[in-house]
């Protein structure tokens, strides 16, 4: 049986069905290919680098940005044609409860676009609300925090997974206002996490030791702690005088600067500073050995990735461009770039509007979008490609 990603499916199907999924796959690599610039710059309320984007899951409409400048940024997309996205609100450090200092990461509630998250190198993670654009919440931390992520399934928890310079993750709750748990396993400070789209109780870490730890909150200790190798199969479900250390398996050689789940939450994607990206079996727990076709570029920062909604394009910054991959085959499918002059941090894609958002060192907001033909095309019509073509 072949892998699956989304909706994807590439199992054995009739010689017509197939050739049906080869020419709508084609068809897409073809759209992603013609990703450019639209619109006009935006205008940005920055004056430092962004490090973090996040898009509203509720309606894809409201998009929030961060910068080193600590100001967060809010933003709807615009019905001018001189540019996509327009300015609504910005948050700077002379406003009421906000940060002062950087501020490295901004995330909405997925159920609810009245709060959102905001994570910052002044050692707290503030909780806002959007419509009184208020502090209402702050968590102190023991050192800069780096990330910050909800679960989009949860419905027995609400807590914000917070990374930094911490070496373990804390679990905030933001209804009770304190911290529950905290996530002790890595050996240096754990840059990035990413929630389950499958489980509301796992969480997904990545370290500056190199590690990938899988978690499971209900229980102590990691679930699982991902090897590139496949040699040393580290599992807690293993009799301790059997399992070799954990300290041993690494995902990357260096530095994990990336990470997210793939939509459909069965594989899971990480990038390093030794220049890989590696796509992971999220069943079997097992690297898939996919070579991408271009290495990406070394950061100081955690690089924010975002995938296509069916999964099958993963968008990547590197250097001051973004890679667009076929993330089955790992072929390059674009190269977006043209538009920075300095480190791309971040990126997120708007499945509604068909836009990719990218932002970094040099300031500036960029919105990037399919050519014309493609948005006016026929062939997306759901009456000729449904789900059903996929079961």
């Amino acid at each position: 049986m072949a892998m699956t990603i989304g909706p994807l499916h590439l199992f054995q199907c009739s010689e017509e069905q197939h050739g049906l999924k080869r020419l709508q796959h084609g068809w897409e690599k073809e759209r992603f290919a013609s990703m450019d610039l639209v619109g006009g710059p935006v205008t940005c309320p920055h004056k430092g680098p962004l490090m973090h984007l996040s898009l509203d899951h509720l309606h894809q409409e409201f998009l929030l940005a961060c910068s080193g400048d600590g100001v967060i940024g809010v933003y709807r997309e615009s019905q001018e044609e001189s540019s996509c996205l327009e300015v609504l609100c910005s948050l700077n450090k002379d406003w009421p409860g906000n940060h002062t200092k950087a501020i490295h990461s901004v995330d909405w509630y997925p159920i609810d676009n009245g709060i959102f998250v905001s994570g910052s190198q002044d050692r707290t993670v503030k909780v806002w609300d959007s419509n009184a654009l208020e502090c209402v919440l702050s968590f102190d931390m023991e050192g800069s925090v780096f990330g910050t992520a909800m679960s989009s399934i949860a419905t027995s928890h609400n807590l914000v997974a917070i990374t930094g310079e911490m070496h373990a993750v804390t679990l905030g709750d933001i209804a009770s206002g304190s911290a529950t748990h905290i996530l002790s396993g890595h050996s240096r400070p754990v840059w990035s996490c990413a929630w389950s789209s499958t489980s509301e109780w796992e969480l997904m870490s990545a370290g500056t030791d190199g590690q990938l730890r899988l978690w499971d909150i209900r229980r102590p200790g990691s679930l699982h702690v991902f090897d590139m190798n496949d040699t040393l199969r580290y599992s807690s479900s293993v009799p301790h005088q059997e399992a070799p250390r954990s300290d041993l398996c690494q995902a990357h050689t260096t530095q994990v600067t990336g990470c997210g789940y793939v939509p459909g939450g069965l594989f899971f994607m990480s990038t390093g500073n030794d220049g890989k990206a590696r796509l992971w079996d999220m069943r079997s727990r097992k690297h898939l050995l996919k070579h991408y076709q271009k290495r990406m570029s070394r950061t100081r920062y955690v690089r924010q990735m975002s995938f296509s909604e069916d999964g099958r394009f993963l968008f990547h910054p590197s250097e001051n461009m973004v890679y667009v991959f076929d993330i089955v085959s790992g072929r390059l499918v674009n190269s977006l770039e043209g538009g920075h002059y300095a480190q791309v941090h971040c990126c997120a894609w708007n499945a509604k509007r068909e836009h990719l958002y990218t932002a970094g060192a040099d300031k500036s907001l960029l919105v990037w979008g399919m050519e014309t033909r493609f948005l006016d095309a026929d062939m997306r019509d759901e009456d000729e490609w449904s789900d059903d073509d996929y079961n």
